[in-house]
């Protein structure tokens, strides 16, 4: 759920002398190249149906400086989204802090799947199909190069019986990677676990009283399509997000993230901070804290 879960765990593997990436090149399994490129069904002649809530446009995440690090460089990331006229994305352009544009992803929506193309500046391009069961996102394959050689992911989703996601399964060819499972109340996921062959942690997210509208674009998963429609992963909500504690079983670190928001005018996130406090080891004096502010354009 959070989109900067992967910082966390790069950070304690540089304490533990892990190396993620190669461990997980060698569970990748290498393919042929699949030359089928995906058609687009967008029927321009269909009329205008818009959801009655606002469409977000514009996402832009900035890491922040808590600490007052005089070595502290800016970053961020700005996501744009444009929609066809049945408010389905069709297009993200992800431009980083000195306005290069580094990925480009178009989706294509048929009947009962998705087709997103992801063009990297690198040259690691993705080919993701996202298959469609009772209007939730059931299965999806990603296709990706990774230094020239070529690659596959694929990720299987579960449902309660009110369209929850409870169960997210990923695995590269045919060995198991990782699981992330989910507890919910009150429409909100109130437990994460995940568990890979590495690591294993677990997460207790807390929530504001308060609703709005729209909704928050926290859920991620290999594309940009979960931000947009979280409803078709089962994960949309309108409750704020306030606090998430995660503890880790396999090493000795734990975190904590606070969440703070500033609303516009019309009840829409305008703004959300996030604040992590990391620790590591059996001392708590001596945490690690970073943090980001995403900044949200609804129109």
């Amino acid at each position: 759920m959070k989109t900067f879960r992967f910082f966390l765990l790069v950070f304690a593997a540089l304490f533990l002398g892990v190396n993620f990436t190669a461990c997980e090149d060698e569970e990748e399994t290498e393919i042929l190249n699949d030359s089928n490129e995906p058609e687009s069904v967008i029927d321009e002649s269909v009329e205008d149906t818009l959801p009655r809530e606002k469409r977000l446009t514009e996402m832009k995440i900035a890491k922040n400086n808590l600490t007052d690090d005089p070595n502290f460089k800016p970053s961020s990331s700005t996501y744009k989204f444009s929609y066809d006229n049945m408010g389905r994305l069709i297009l993200c352009e992800i431009i980083n802090s000195k306005g290069v544009t580094t990925s480009t992803e178009i989706y294509s929506w048929k009947e009962n799947s998705i087709v997103c193309e992801i063009m990297e500046k690198d040259g690691n391009d993705k080919l993701i199909t996202f298959q469609l069961e009772n209007n939730l996102i059931s299965n999806l394959n990603s296709k990706y190069k990774n230094n020239g050689e070529n690659y596959i992911q694929e990720f299987s989703f579960a449902y309660d019986s009110m369209n929850h996601l409870v169960k997210q399964h990923k695995k590269y060819g045919t060995k198991d990677s990782s699981t992330y499972n989910y507890k919910w109340r009150d429409d909100k996921i109130q437990e994460e676990s995940f568990e890979d062959y590495f690591d294993r942690y677990f997460t207790n997210y807390t929530y504001s009283e308060e609703t709005f509208n729209g909704y928050l674009p926290i859920f991620a998963v290999v594309s940009s399509l979960s931000y947009i429609h979280p409803e078709l992963f089962g994960v949309k909500t309108n409750s704020l997000l306030t606090r998430e504690s995660l503890s880790y079983t396999s090493i000795p670190a734990h975190s904590n993230t606070e969440y703070t928001y500033t609303m516009n005018a019309e009840g829409y996130v305008e703004s959300y901070s996030e604040k992590t406090v990391f620790y590591f080891g059996c001392h708590d004096d001596t945490p690690t804290i970073f943090g980001y502010t995403t900044f949200l354009k609804w129109e």
